[in-house]
This record gives C-alpha cells, structure tokens and sequence, in this order.
C-alpha cells in the first residue's frame, strides 16, 4: 500500500474543504517511553494540563480533537504534550500529532515494514484514516524506542539495517523524500547500572541510531533526562523535558527541509 498524504487521494468533500491548506503533521512513534506509563497529569503545568486548541490530535473513536492528557493515552502521556506545545509555538500555526507506541516493542520484529502485520502497518493504516478526515502532510516522525533490540546481540546487530529500511519505508509509504526523522535515543547515563543490566546490548543500538545514514535525521541526546525508580521510564519532568528538546531538533530539521526545497 502506498499512501499520499500529500495529495487527496483519500480526501473528499465529506470531509473536508479540498481548498483548505494542509496541516503539519507529526508523528510519534515507539515503544515505553514514547508511551508514558511513568507520567502523571497532576504533576504538569497549567498549559499542559489543558487542551491545546492549535495542536490537534488524531483520536481513533473522536477524530481530530485538541491534545490534552488523557486522550492519547489510557494512562499517563508521552512527549506528545510537550513536543506539540513547543512545535505549534514555533511554527506559529495550528499542528496535528498521530501517535502509535507500546511498550517493549522491537525494531526487528514488532515494527518491521517487511510484515504486513507489523505495527508499522498498523500505524500506515491511522496515518489513512486521519487523512480521510482532514487535509494533512506528515512532516516529521519523532521515533523513541531501542531498548527491546538491545536485549540480544543478534538484534542489536541488526538495528542499523533495520534502521535503514524503517526510515526508507516510511519516506516511500509516506510519498515524502523529505520527511525529517527526530530519534530519542535510548540509554541514559542518570542510571547505567539498572539500565545496562536490562538492556546489555545498549551500546551497539546507540552507535545505530547516531549513525544513520538519512539527509533529514538527528538523534537526540536524553543521558541527563530524570527517570522514574525503575532507572528506565522517565518520570514527568523527564517527559516534558524530552517532548521540549524534540520539538527543537525537528525545528532545525525543518528549517534544513526549506533551505533545500528552495
């Protein structure tokens, strides 16, 4: 399947005025710590708190709808509130955000563009259904995950490849040569100890994922992010930090977009 989110192949006037102009969109995609489980809405600041008007969010049962703590995830939130907070207050217009994550899934086997069961497939198919319910253009991916493939060596020294093809297949799916690609890449240094001892293989995903060879790609550095007791999952403030230096990152990415479609 081929998806054209930049035309309005799956864009009709029951859904929307064909005139109107495209919505930036975002995706984020991974696994625990693009989930969330650690963060608690009682713990933000005001305007995270509250639904964000200009950042819209795709809802599987709502459609597009403000982001807002409790709509992206049954429990706990991801960077996705910060990240569109920051995005839409430096692009200066409304922004729209899909997000697929789960925890403790691999590059290698849960995301991989090669099965047609996969949750890449899976996350394709919202990508489809939000542009049959707006005029939207993916921009950028934000994708935080790693650690499963860090669990064996096998898998870690398949990540840079599978990495490859990842990036590939979303650019062709996508119909987007230049879509920008933000990874939070995993690891940390606040905990090695408990880290390492999860993950033994960390250290060959990282080299991975630093090294990716895409015109539009940066790796975010998160060594110095909090974490919650279990020396894993970020904690709130670690989450909010994390959505912040994304929306940084994908800023000069995009900036990088425009200088070369020019």
């Amino acid at each position: 399947m081929r998806l054209i989110i930049t035309l309005f192949l799956f864009v009709t006037p029951l859904f929307c005025n064909a005139a109107e102009k495209p919505l930036k969109t975002f995706l984020l995609i991974g696994q625990s710590n693009m989930v969330g489980k650690r963060c608690q809405a009682k713990q933000l600041e005001e305007h995270l708190k509250n639904p964000q008007k200009d950042v819209l969010y795709f809802h599987d049962k709502e459609g597009w709808i403000p982001i807002a703590p409790g709509k992206t995830e049954p429990k706990g939130f991801g960077p996705e509130l910060s990240f569109g907070h920051e995005m839409q207050k430096i692009l200066k217009e409304p922004i729209g955000i899909i997000k697929h994550s789960i925890g403790g899934t691999s590059l290698g086997v849960k995301w991989n563009p090669k099965d047609p069961k996969s949750l890449y497939h899976f996350t394709l198919k919202r990508c489809e259904k939000a542009a049959k319910a707006k005029n939207i253009k993916i921009v950028g991916i934000v994708w935080v995950q790693g650690g499963a493939d860090a669990k064996t060596k096998a898998m870690a020294d398949a990540y840079a490849e599978n990495y490859k093809n990842f990036i590939a297949a979303w650019s062709r799916d996508l119909n987007n040569d230049n879509i920008a690609l933000i990874c939070g890449r995993c690891g940390t240094t606040s905990k090695p100890e408990q880290y390492r001892a999860k993950k033994p293989h960390i250290d060959i995903v990282r080299k991975a994922q630093d090294s990716l060879d895409y015109k539009l790609y940066t790796s975010v550095d998160l060594d110095d992010v909090s974490l919650g007791s279990d020396g894993v999952h970020f904690d709130t403030k670690g989450m909010v930090e994390t959505g912040v230096r994304y929306a940084k990152a994908m800023d000069a990415l995009l900036k990088k977009t425009a200088k070369q479609s020019k």
